[in-house]
């Protein structure tokens, strides 16, 4: 399934997923299908596999969640989809919140997105590093007047 997707073959994908392979189940190396379908921008295949049972808040073996890899990918829609769609916008990667990442990023359009789907401001991580912290240490007034 994982390289159906990698190459944006969508019958093939949707083939597979019909003949009952598990959808969220890991490569031997650890990746998801359905974050690579949003690393290669495919909403088709993204929304086929979600419609199908594709878990919206699973980490990958690098504890990417899919939100995570939208921001990563700078596919805000998908991103949109995927809240739409249940995924969780304070579960975060490794030791970030989606919130934490888009700051170092200095994305301050994503930042006011994600706390307006109700990314919580006073979230730490797992250092005990708050969204205002990670704003002070990017030097970023803008997002530290917002937050």
């Amino acid at each position: 399934l994982y390289l159906a997707v990698k190459n944006n073959n969508y019958n093939l994908t949707k083939y597979l997923i019909d003949c009952g392979v598990d959808i969220n189940q890991f490569t031997r190396w650890g990746y998801l299908s359905l974050n690579m379908a949003i690393s290669k921008n495919n909403k088709n295949i993204i929304k086929y596999l979600i419609n199908h049972g594709a878990d919206v808040n699973k980490e990958d073996s690098k504890h990417c969640t899919p939100i995570n890899s939208s921001l990563i990918y700078n596919h805000m829609d998908i991103t949109e989809y995927l809240i739409d769609c249940g995924a969780d916008v304070n579960k975060g990667r490794l030791n970030y919140t989606p919130l934490i990442s888009v700051i170092y990023m200095n994305k301050i359009n994503y930042v006011k997105y994600l706390i307006d789907y109700g990314a919580d401001v006073n979230l730490e991580d797992n250092n005990s590093e708050t969204p205002l912290m990670a704003a002070i240490k990017v030097n970023n007034i803008f997002i530290i007047k917002y937050l």
